[in-house]
């Protein structure tokens, strides 16, 4: 695909080939190259994973290609690992992490490639619900929880902003349901390693931005937010073009038509 934010990734790719990492290329931008630190992009624990298909091939489309396609079992194992973790038994857990990995989203973002990549999300999930549900987190939990944090605080900004509001919600409602200040501390350190890890990632940007300059490219319009914003009927309405007519009928009525 030729449009969108794959561009962005194919250069991205081409440069972790040609020059070890994503953020220069000496071959774009002249005279001076291409500084991608001017673009605020702190996603680098999926670009490692790039960088390791990279060392298996030369050919950056079908690194990337193999990155997508990699994304569906990584999806299904961690989907399962969560389902299984809650005690969940082994068919449902299947099943579910099968579709959850099947979702229409992931074939839609595939030129937003890392956000198409939420194999971590249910890793995220269950730090959260350990936040809620446990009296305190000690030992491999604990450990565990935390390099969870420092994966998600390298993938992106929306997830881990998502992330750490929830973990915040949890640590507030489980200290308030069981009166003990634990569960908040915990939440309260973890989302402080996301906050820490992303702050590091995004670190080639701030030092780019204070000594060159913020840059144009980026800037979000009003507009954005109608278009990008997480809206409830995007949520529940089934998707444009359904192919069932009744459904595709239903992402485009009106509330009268529906009355």
């Amino acid at each position: 695909m030729y449009f969108v934010d794959s561009l962005f990734y194919s250069i991205a790719a081409k440069g972790i080939i040609e020059n070890g990492w994503w953020l220069h290329n000496n071959a774009l931008g002249a005279p001076g190259g291409l500084h991608y630190e001017a673009y605020p992009a702190p996603e680098n624990f999926h670009f490692a994973v790039v960088k390791l298909l990279t060392l298996f091939t030369s050919d950056h489309a079908l690194a990337l290609n193999l990155f997508y396609l990699l994304t569906f079992p990584l999806t299904a194992v961690t989907a399962f690992y969560f389902l299984r973790s809650l005690k969940y038994s082994f068919g449902p857990s299947l099943l579910v992490s099968l579709l959850y990995t099947f979702l229409p989203y992931h074939f839609f973002r595939r030129y937003h490639l890392m956000m198409g990549a939420y194999y971590l999300v249910p890793l995220m999930v269950l730090v959260i619900v350990r936040v809620c549900l446990e009296q305190r987190l000690k030992g491999w939990k604990i450990i565990v929880s935390i390099l969870i944090c420092v994966a998600a605080g390298s993938s992106g900004v929306y997830y881990p902003f998502f992330f750490c509001f929830l973990l915040l919600v949890a640590g507030v409602s489980s200290w308030w349901n069981r009166r003990s200040v634990a569960p908040l501390v915990a939440s309260l350190v973890l989302t402080g390693v996301v906050f820490g890890i992303l702050v590091i990632n995004h670190l080639p940007t701030i030092i780019y931005q204070r000594t060159h300059g913020a840059a144009s490219m980026g800037n979000r319009t009003v507009g954005d937010a109608e278009i990008m914003g997480l809206k409830i009927t995007q949520l529940w309405l089934p998707i444009g073009g359904h192919r069932l007519e009744k459904f595709a009928a239903l992402n485009t009525a009106t509330i009268l038509d529906l009355l």
